[in-house]
């Protein structure tokens, strides 16, 4: 396989990779409900189910997880012009948030580690390191795009 043939490949998993992350909205919607849910759980039964309110929190922590890992796939150099431009107007607050993002997802991420290895229910551990690790996703995603970005031309208009 020539250097064409290898290139070729890469481009078709990048677009494999970037519809696979429409499949993020599945994950978004199924997290919405399980949220919606674990909040609503006194309303629908009549009396407070905690541990049934909490399940439902889990799935839901484990759904925005799946969610952000899946929109991270999604290709940063498919940037429409507005969104190109709204990143560099905000150059420098991106740049904060992102640092502020890592930070957030490892602490979120370590403390799913600990909740895992030292509780009982060990499914809350699970879901927060799946939450922190989309967090994860999601700052390499803005990352990326950044980076993109930044190596455009500038558009100048008189």
């Amino acid at each position: 396989m020539g250097k064409r043939g290898f290139l070729s490949v890469f481009e078709s998993l990048n677009s494999f990779l970037h519809y696979l992350s429409y499949l993020s909205v599945v994950f978004a919607l199924a997290a919405g409900y399980y949220q919606v849910r674990s909040f609503m759980v006194s309303r629908w039964s009549g009396h407070y189910n905690q541990q049934a309110s909490t399940n439902h929190f889990i799935l839901s922590l484990t759904m925005w997880g799946f969610f952000m890992a899946l929109l991270s796939l999604s290709d940063s150099e498919r940037l429409t012009a507005r969104e190109i431009e709204s990143i560099r107007r905000k150059r420098v607050r991106m740049r904060k948030n992102i640092v502020i993002i890592i930070v957030f997802s490892l602490i979120t991420i370590v403390t799913g580690f600990f909740l895992l290895l030292s509780r009982q229910d060990q499914l809350q551990g699970v879901a927060i390191i799946c939450f922190g690790t989309g967090l994860l996703g999601m700052a390499r995603l803005l990352l990326g795009r950044l980076k993109y970005v930044e190596t455009l031309p500038e558009e100048r208009t008189a």
